[in-house]
């Protein structure tokens, strides 16, 4: 609704909420002051704020968790892999290499993974792509129950071994049959 608004009927509680979203997702540079609602902020937002294609993550999941047996789903509810180099956030890889440094993000439920790795996505610089074409997806109009194969390219900065991690989301999405799974939703209020 506030997208088809023009920026000069805005409440300023509107514009103050458009503006606390785009900091959330990384929009503004932190430097910047001063930030303004404009027709731009409110397309990027709009770009970020979209969906996340549930086979996609059911599969980067099952991937990243060994279909959640690794012990930093198990232990830390880490559902996605991702990494952190605060180590009061993380838990540190078995096999991690001397000269690294990084850890695997924890959680305190599994919910908070999934808010965490949709506003990665969202909010990355990594992922620009991955938003770029999920937009131009929307914009031809392109059933989003098809999405999942076609953004799967663009996450290449995922993973050290990008072709591997590709190749390997698209096959468990293709051999699980994940793509019947694109019309559900996760319901805000479980009961």
């Amino acid at each position: 609704a506030l997208e088809k608004k023009p920026t000069s009927d805005l409440s300023n509680t509107e514009k103050n909420w458009l503006i606390e979203i785009a900091a959330y997702y990384k929009i503004f540079d932190n430097k910047k002051i001063n930030p303004t609602v404009t027709t731009e902020l409110i397309k990027e937002l709009r770009t970020r704020l979209d969906i996340i294609p549930v086979a996609l993550a059911i599969a980067q999941s099952a991937l990243e968790t060994g279909w959640g047996t690794s012990r930093f789903a198990i232990f830390g509810n880490a559902l996605f892999g991702q990494r952190t180099w605060d180590s009061k956030k993380g838990m540190r890889p078995l096999r991690r290499a001397p000269d690294k440094r990084h850890s695997v993000r924890t959680f305190g439920k599994l919910s908070e993974s999934v808010a965490d790795y949709s506003h990665n996505l969202n909010s990355s610089h990594y992922y620009k792509g991955f938003r770029s074409k999920r937009a131009k997806l929307r914009e031809k109009g392109t059933p989003n129950t098809t999405w999942s194969f076609l953004l799967t390219q663009q996450l290449a900065g995922y993973s050290e071994n990008d072709e591997h991690y590709i190749k390997t989301t698209k096959s468990i999405m293709r051999d699980n049959q994940l793509s019947l799974l694109e019309n559900l939703k996760l319901s805000p209020n479980p009961e």
